[in-house]
C-alpha cells in the first residue's frame, strides 16, 4: 500500500476546505430559511402597499420601499423596508404580503417578498452550491486519476496522458465560465433593448452632485449627478445618476430613460449608465471562452499526435 505524497495530502486539505466550506454555507442557508419561516409563526398576516419611497440614510442613488397597512383595529402602520438598490424595486400602488406583531407593531415586521425576505438565502445556497461542487468535482478527478499519485510507477504515455486529461478539465472549465458570462452578458443586452422599447424619453438637467454614501472607508470620493427631469404626467421628479465618476462634472442637459408607470425608476441615457454591465460581461465571457478553447484544442491536437506517434513506433517494432 502506497503512502500519499505530501503534495497529494495538501491539496486533500485543501479540498476539504472547498467542501466544508461549501456544506457550512448550505447549512446556514437551511438555518436562516428554517428561521425565517419560524419567525412568521405568531404574527399576524396582512396585505401592504408600496407608499413611496425613502433615501433615509442612502442619499438619492439610493430607494427603499415604504410599505403601507391598515391592522384590524384601525391604526395605520407604516414600514421602511431593508432592501436598499440604485432603482425602485416596486411601483406605488403595489401589493405585498407582509407579517407583523399586533405587541410590537412596525418594530416587529417581515415583509414577505423576494428581494426582502429571500435574496440573502438564496445568494448564500448558491455560494454553497459552488463550493462544495469544486470540492466534490476535485475529489472526483483525484479518485478517477488516483495512479498520479504512484506515477513513478506509470509510463511515460500514461503520465502524459493524465496531465492531458487534467489540462482538458481546466479548458472546459473555462468555457463553462465564458458561456455562464456570455449569458450574463446576452440577458443584460436584452434587458435594455426593452429599456429602449418600453421606456419614455425626456430632456434632464443636472442640478446638483452627491457625494456617494459608502459603508467602508475609501480614499476616492465618487459623486453622483442629481438629475431633474419633467415626465408625460406633467410631474416633476428628481434621481441620482446610477455611475459616478471621481470629478464629479457632467454637462448641463443629459438625455432620460423612464418607466411611465413609475417615473422614479429612470435613468441616464448614455453608454456607461446602460450598457457598461453587458460589454463587461462580453469581455469577460470572450477572454475565458477564448483561453478555453485554445487550450482545450491545443491539449486535443497534442493528444493525437502523440497517439499517431506511439502508434507508429509500434508498428516499427512489429
Amino acid at each position: 500500500m502506497s503512502t500519499p505524497s505530501p503534495q497529494a495530502v495538501k491539496r486533500g486539505l485543501g479540498l476539504n476546505v472547498f467542501l466544508w466550506l461549501g456544506v457550512l454555507m448550505l447549512v446556514g442557508a437551511a438555518i436562516w430559511c428554517w428561521s425565517s419561516v419560524a419567525a412568521t409563526r405568531g404574527m399576524t398576516r396582512t396585505e401592504a402597499v408600496v407608499a413611496g419611497f425613502s433615501h433615509e440614510g442612502v442619499g438619492l442613488d439610493r430607494y427603499a420601499s415604504i410599505y403601507r397597512c391598515v391592522t384590524p383595529d384601525g391604526k395605520i402602520v407604516s414600514v421602511r423596508g431593508r432592501l436598499e438598490s440604485t432603482e425602485p424595486v416596486d411601483d406605488p400602488g403595489d401589493t405585498v404580503t407582509i407579517y407583523y406583531d399586533p405587541s410590537n407593531g412596525a418594530r416587529s415586521v417581515i415583509i414577505d417578498s423576494f428581494g426582502e425576505r429571500w435574496f440573502g438565502v438564496v445568494i448564500l445556497a448558491l455560494l454553497g452550491v459552488v463550493f462544495a461542487a469544486i470540492g466534490v468535482f476535485v475529489r472526483v478527478s483525484d479518485r478517477r486519476g488516483g495512479v498520479r499519485n504512484v506515477s513513478s510507477k506509470l509510463s511515460m504515455a500514461a503520465r502524459r496522458a493524465a496531465r492531458d486529461r487534467e489540462v482538458m478539465r481546466i479548458g472546459c472549465a473555462l468555457i463553462a465560465f465564458g458561456t455562464l458570462g456570455a449569458v450574463a452578458a446576452a440577458l443584460s443586452f436584452f434587458h435594455q433593448i426593452e429599456i429602449t422599447r418600453n421606456y419614455g424619453r425626456a430632456s434632464g438637467t443636472v442640478v446638483d452632485s452627491q457625494e456617494r454614501v459608502s459603508r467602508t472607508q475609501s480614499a476616492t470620493h465618487l459623486h453622483s449627478a442629481i438629475v431633474e427631469f419633467v415626465a408625460a404626467d406633467g410631474r416633476q421628479y428628481t434621481f441620482a445618476q446610477g455611475s459616478s465618476s471621481s470629478g464629479g462634472r457632467w454637462s448641463d442637459k443629459v438625455d432620460v430613460l423612464y418607466d411611465p408607470h413609475n417615473p422614479q425608476r429612470a435613468m441616464v441615457d448614455a453608454f456607461w449608465d446602460r450598457w457598461i454591465w453587458a460589454s463587461l460581461f462580453t469581455l469577460l465571457s470572450s477572454i475565458l471562452l477564448a483561453a478555453g478553447v485554445f487550450v482545450c484544442a491545443v491539449t486535443w491536437r497534442g493528444a493525437r499526435t502523440s497517439k499517431r506517434t506511439q502508434s507508429a513506433k509500434r508498428r516499427a517494432q512489429t
